[in-house]
Order: structure tokens, then sequence, then C-alpha cells
């Protein structure tokens, strides 16, 4: 796989696919990243950016225009049988049509991470943890991690696992979200993260037609 991360993207999903058996349409796209999963499910349009990596037992599903940007860490976690006895583990990530995860994010998909449409990872080194250790028990848990549709999620965020977004949320800079968000049409911030305003479903953002943002 690191011997083909260099070559033009139309070469390199040509062996995605016919060597690999990946599901990739022949007009996504992918740079100069690093792609060592389970599996690769790309849809029409869908993007991944240069010097990301994807990594582990993992499979990523890209839906329609939706794109991954630079310097973004994916992985599945530890794959040894001893870890994680008893969970219902799903290691994957899927992200919805014209959502995006810009750069230098870090995405722990070992209990599964599902983001909605239209829904944009911003900035830079926000933290999705799908897994950790529980002090009761000794042992490694994992629960999954589900964003919304039309979310807006700031830089240097930290998601735990567990935790569910509820559509049309704003998550501010900087804060955690520890447990799930009920209720649309907020706006969350601090640590942990805390409802701070109200918003009326008519913002610009919740108006979109087309994922990217100029």
């Amino acid at each position: 796989m690191a011997t083909i991360t260099p070559l033009p993207s139309t070469i390199k999903i040509s062996i995605l696919r016919h060597l690999l058996g990946f599901d990739i349409s022949r007009d996504a796209y992918i740079g100069l990243s690093l792609i060592v999963c389970r599996n690769l499910v790309l849809e029409s349009g869908a993007a991944i950016g240069h010097m990301s990596v994807v990594t582990g037992d993992v499979t990523v599903h890209m839906k329609a225009r939706s794109s991954i940007g630079q310097f973004n860490w994916i992985t599945g976690g530890n794959a040894d049988p001893r870890y994680f006895e008893g969970c219902d583990r799903h290691p994957e990530l899927v992200l919805g049509e014209e959502s995006s995860i810009t750069s230098r994010h870090i995405m722990d998909c070992t209990g599964g991470i599902t983001i909605g449409r239209f829904t944009t990872i911003s900035g830079y080194r926000s933290v999705f943890l799908t897994h950790g250790i529980d002090y009761r028990t000794s042992k490694q848990d994992c629960k999954p991690i589900v964003i919304g549709d039309y979310c807006l999620v700031g830089s240097n965020v930290t998601v735990l696992m567990g935790a569910a977004i509820a559509n049309r949320t704003i998550i501010g800079a900087g804060s955690s979200v520890v447990k799930s968000i009920d209720g649309e049409l907020g706006m969350w911030a601090g640590v942990p993260a805390r409802r701070i305003k109200d918003l009326t479903g008519e913002e610009g953002y919740f108006q979109r037609a087309e994922g990217h943002i100029y």
C-alpha cells in the first residue's frame, strides 16, 4: 500500500478496485494518503486529500461528494481478540453526503463513527474517541459516536464514546462532548459542553444545497 501512495489518483483507484475489491467510484479522488484498512467505499465525487492515514481493522464508507482533507488520522483500533470482549463492536467510519472532515483530526473508529449529511468537522485537532478503559472492570470498552445532519463541529473539540449529537447542532471550539446532545437547533460550548444558545433553523448553514463552503 505504501508503494502505491504516490501514484496518480486514477491509477491508485484502479489498483484498489481490481486487486483489493474496494468499491470506489471512478470519479472519486484519493490524494497522497496511506490507505491500509479492511474496506473502503467511495461513492461518486467522494475525495480523500493528501497526507491522511486510514489504518487498522476499519471500514470507511464515504457517501456522495463527501470529503476527508489533509493530515487526518483514522483508525479502527486494536484487532487483537483479547481486547473489547463483550462489546458490540462495529469499527467503521460512515461519512454522509456532502459532509467533510477538514484537517488534522483524529477519528478513533473502534466502536464506529457515523456522521450525517451536510455536516462539517471544521478547523483543526478535534478528537473522536470511541473506546477507553472501564476502571470498574479494568477492561477496554467501546461505544459508537453518532453525529447528525447539518452539524458544525469547531476546532479542538473532544467527543467521547457513546455520545450522539442531534441534527442541526453547532459545537463551539474547544468544547468536550461527554454525553449525548438531545434536541435540534442548539449551540453548545464548554467543558463539558452545555447549550448556550437556541437557533432558529433559518441560519444559512442549515439551508445549504451544497456541502462545500467558500
